[in-house]
């Protein structure tokens, strides 16, 4: 354990400081597992110690270059790693090479490096060394706390690990007063009981547990990523926004860790269990239906909002399956992002267990337009004639082509959502090599879209051409704005394109279809076009099955579909999209 620079003192210093963490860490999820009461859950834990050691090991003695080669599969599998365990190992090798090497983690290695060895000037080559002290450190205490063969190029630390651990076994059962000033700068490590000292063990263990649970908010201070909830959430909503995915889908994320974490008490995701879990999918049926649509709840806390709701009626409290199978999922994604950072997610969790079945089917939630609803709303002085740009709701003369009227009717033309019209760029519609326009949905500046399935071109119905479309569009680019309906401008930051047209779409609605049988209040919204567009092309007998995936935007049925299934051409839908009846009945 000679190292340059950092003096042989320093180098044990922090090699010391580096196996305590690592072991108190491994002694917090030992204790967890066991709570966990799951079968198989401590050797789970103990599988995963093999797994991190030997990854830790091979970045210390190779680096940023390290590699997996097909001897070290071969050596491994020897030491009784599964397939499935060595290929864990690359992907945590992964994980370690892009977090210590960056230079975020070179600035919380000297931090951690000073804090162990008591100096602050720290060279370039002592921060070198301090980073392979730490992982190999690590290593040992891994691999030592799953017993496993030890490689020659540790072996030292791996003896430093055993004893320490004995140190720490000894400390654990000393009387209370036997030394007052023992080892405070490190956390104590409940241990397994020890021959003649079961009562000690046990009665520690017990208070270490009571420990972990009334404090389980307060992240360990180590070497990995941050395993707070709200940091993996963080992580997960930057990554979704890199690929695109629209702002609704962070603030659904973001609200579901808020949920999770607020009815279990857990912040630290490593502390997560089955239990937890099943609480979070019940604490749903006790939320009021119209949780988070009044501002008021934004400063209550959700068991603050659960208690509130418990006077409520029952037929007004319990959130939708659809919702609660939604947050599930979401639940999903932060489990997963977390242990694609190496962090220990507990096996005793089955989300899929959770899951709520549903007594109606998706495509009920939202009641479809019938043709003939179609051509009723469009019968309203918005497209017929209305008294003016302030009174488009009364009869008139005067046709305002702005994004209240050519929304609902691109809608009605391509099943597109609210959003993607909206927030369509003038760029967004053009023509192909072949003269046909098109509408290309797309990730913009402007919005974001749902998911990848959502970027298509859809061609433009001759309808809409008839209208003025393309006559709208020059005008737009004569103006020299960016957007196709500038009228449609969020209001603040935190709005969507198209949140402008929503009162008046319900009112036009309203005032079309509400009637004494459905007491006035249709049941179709702006998504209802969305539905009506599909059910057109899926009923129509002379298109092939398929063409709605394409115009609408929906994923394919499984993966080969989606990966093989080739995007139909704008020269082929524009036939299918030419076949949706014409929504103007005096046409």
């Amino acid at each position: 354990m000679e190292h340059e620079n950092l003096s042989p003192e320093e180098a044990r210093r922090l090699l010391e400081h580096s196996l305590r963490d690592a072991q108190a860490q491994i002694a917090k999820h030992e204790l967890l597992a066991l709570a966990d009461g799951a079968p198989n859950a401590v050797e789970a834990e103990r599988r995963a110690d093999l797994v991190s050691g030997h990854a830790h090991r091979l970045v210390a003695t190779r680096g940023q270059s390290a590699h997996f080669s097909e001897q070290d599969r071969q050596s491994l599998a020897q030491e009784g790693l599964s397939e499935e365990e060595c290929n864990s190992v690359v992907a945590h090798m992964d994980v370690l090479r892009d977090a210590y090497f960056s230079r975020s983690w070179t600035g919380l290695i000297g931090r951690k490096t000073s804090e162990a060895i008591g100096r602050r000037n720290l060279s370039a080559l002592d921060l070198i060394t301090a980073r392979q002290i730490i992982l190999k450190g690590r290593a040992a205490a891994y691999l030592e706390s799953a017993a496993a063969n030890a490689s020659d190029d540790i072996s030292p630390e791996i003896t430093l690990a055993a004893e320490i651990r004995r140190e720490a076994m000894t400390a654990a059962c000393a009387p209370p007063c036997a030394d007052p000033a023992m080892d405070r700068g490190t956390n104590p490590l409940p241990v397994q009981p020890a021959a003649g000292n079961e009562a000690c063990t046990t009665e520690r263990s017990d208070i270490a547990l009571t420990t972990m649970e009334t404090k389980e908010d307060v992240p360990s201070d180590d070497l990995e990523y941050d395993s707070r909830i709200d940091a993996v959430c963080a992580r997960l909503v930057d990554d979704k926004s890199r690929d695109g995915v629209d702002e609704k889908f962070q603030t659904q994320i973001m609200t579901a860790a808020r949920i999770l974490q607020q009815v279990t008490g857990i912040s630290d995701i490593r502390n997560l269990n089955h239990r937890h879990c099943a609480r979070f999918r019940d604490s749903h049926y006790k939320l009021p239906k119209s949780w988070g649509k009044s501002p008021k709840d934004r400063d209550l806390t959700v068991p603050q909002i659960i208690e509130a709701a418990a006077d409520l009626p029952a037929e007004k409290r319990g959130l939708s399956a659809a919702t609660i199978n939604r947050n599930l999922g979401l639940l999903k994604q932060l489990l997963d992002r977390a242990e694609s950072d190496g962090i220990p997610v507990s096996s005793s969790i089955k989300l899929d267990k959770l899951r709520v079945r549903s007594h109606r089917r998706a495509r009920d939630d939202r009641k479809p337009f019938s043709l003939s609803e179609i051509r009723k709303v469009f019968e309203h002085p918005v497209w017929t004639g209305c008294h003016g740009s302030t009174r488009r709701l009364r009869p008139g003369e005067k046709i305002i082509k702005d994004g209240l009227f050519w929304i609902p009717l691109i809608a009605a033309y391509t099943g597109a959502r609210r959003a993607e019209i909206a927030g369509l760029a003038i760029e967004d519609l053009r023509q192909d090599e072949n003269g046909l326009w098109f509408f290309d949905i797309r990730f913009t500046h402007l919005r974001r879209l749902k998911n990848e399935a959502s970027i298509r071109k859809v061609p433009v119905h001759t309808h809409l051409i008839e209208l003025g479309l393309i006559e709208h569009l020059n005008a737009r680019k004569k103006s020299k704005v960016a957007e196709l309906f500038p009228d449609m401008r969020p209001k603040h930051a935190k709005g969507t394109f198209g949140d402008r047209l929503d009162r008046n779409w319900r009112m036009i609605v309203t005032q079309q279809l509400g009637n004494d049988e459905n007491d006035n209040s249709p049941e179709q919204v702006f998504h209802s076009l969305r539905h009506y567009v599909v059910n057109q092309l899926k009923r129509d007998p002379e298109l092939k099955a398929g063409y709605e995936k394409d115009i609408i935007g929906h994923a394919g049925r499984d993966e080969t579909e989606e990966r093989y299934g080739d995007t139909l051409p704008i020269s082929i839908l524009k036939p299918a999209i030419e076949r949706l009846p014409r929504v103007f009945a005096f046409d």
